[in-house]
């Protein structure tokens, strides 16, 4: 399978002058990327039928395009709102899946005696918490 090399955009988001902090969008459809949460903590997935895995520590990922698989290892916020998206999450605290007909597994809480929130507005969704 060839590799699909996939360009993202980074957009400078800062809420005050002394801090800042990066968010990275993935647009492309059909592509396979790996992306480090320590370089940009803020993750938007926007592309369709794109493989992304996320290692490190996010602070939020959002999905809004269609058919995606994303892989991330610990993440306080998710979001799903595109349809037919397969999530599997080690650990997070708070998901919330809005679109259709997506599935997300996820282990548990980012903190040892902690509870992942889960708020599921859309149809046809799964929500598992495995082992």
């Amino acid at each position: 399978m060839p590799t699909v090399r996939a360009t993202l955009s980074l957009v400078a988001l800062c809420a005050c002058a002394s801090i800042a902090s990066a968010e990275v969008r993935v647009s492309e459809d059909k592509a396979k990327i790996s992306h480090d949460c320590r370089d940009d903590p803020r993750v938007v997935i926007a592309g369709n039928r794109t493989e992304v895995t996320l290692l490190g520590v996010c602070q939020e990922v959002s999905i809004n395009g269609n058919a995606n698989r994303l892989r991330v290892v610990t993440t306080q916020r998710l979001s799903v709102h595109g349809n037919g998206n397969t999530v599997s999450a080690d650990l997070v605290d708070a998901i919330q899946v809005v679109g259709n007909r997506n599935r997300v597994d996820y282990r548990g809480p980012t903190t040892e005696g902690g509870r992942t929130g889960v708020s599921n507005l859309g149809k046809k969704n799964q929500v598992v918490r495995g082992s």
